[in-house]
């Protein structure tokens, strides 16, 4: 017996009402407002994009949340390859700057904006809270990273890295751009299937944690779309036969 009805599945593979979408993009307006009025952020070079869920368009309804790279420019993180140094590659130049520096500064101007109560620092973020009119907001300090891997060239793949608060020795690295990138290039070539089946793997979970069927911190929302992400092009577009009939996925 199926657990979910075909009708079922087809709203669970929609984005978001066009109401959540309202309060996503009304609450990103309001932290941009925030950055641009700040003098603590002003005073720094720094690039403002949406990452995650909402950003990449898989954002289920009444479960969605915005998270907002404020990504640190003036300055660069990097890495070589192994028997390398910054030197080979002429990064010598220290920058009399911190991460946690930067990171005190986005979090004092949300004070400011937001007011104490309203603010929440965790260890790789720092919450905006939700309230009536807002949905909740992460924004995650980042500075710029480079991994290098051409000893000739000199090329590099560019992402951001971050320092959390329980382990400033231990970078964190992320490639959110190339992720956007490859969810719209792997979604356009199965013929827009890999977000919607995203969408519905995300709705299964928060249906078996409302139901106290299981509950498993390990399964994140990221760890679902890398699931949907690897699932071969070719099965998304393959059809099958039912007697005379042909069929492909519906969702």
């Amino acid at each position: 017996m199926t657990r979910f009805t075909e009708e079922q599945l087809s709203r669970m593979c929609r984005p978001a009402s066009d109401t959540e979408e309202a309060k996503l993009q009304i609450a990103e307006r309001l932290l941009r407002t925030a950055l641009a009025s700040s003098s603590i952020v002003q005073s720094s070079k720094y690039e403002i994009f949406g990452q995650g869920s909402y950003a990449n368009n898989t954002n289920i309804r009444l479960n969605s949340d915005i998270d907002i790279n404020v990504c640190y420019t003036d300055a660069f993180y990097y890495d070589v390859p192994n028997g390398m140094t910054g030197g080979d590659y002429d990064l010598n130049n220290p920058v009399n700057y911190s991460f946690q520096e930067y990171k005190n500064g986005v979090e004092n101007m949300l004070v400011a904006y937001y007011g104490r109560s309203d603010i929440v620092r965790k260890n790789k973020c720092i919450t905006v809270k939700g309230n009536t009119n807002r949905i909740q907001v992460d924004v995650v300090p980042t500075w710029r990273y480079r991994n290098y891997y051409s000893t000739e060239n000199r090329n590099y793949h560019e992402g951001v890295a971050l320092y959390a608060d329980n382990n400033n020795q231990e970078k964190v690295t992320n490639f959110p751009k190339q992720h956007l990138k490859n969810g719209i290039d792997k979604n356009t070539g199965t013929m827009r299937r890999f977000k919607r089946l995203t969408r519905i793997f995300k709705n299964i979970l928060v249906k078996m944690e409302d139901n106290n069927y299981y509950s498993n911190d390990n399964i994140t929302s990221f760890l679902l779309e890398c699931l949907a992400f690897n699932v071969p092009t070719a099965i998304y577009k393959k059809k099958k036969k039912m007697g005379s009939v042909v069929y492909g996925m519906t969702f």
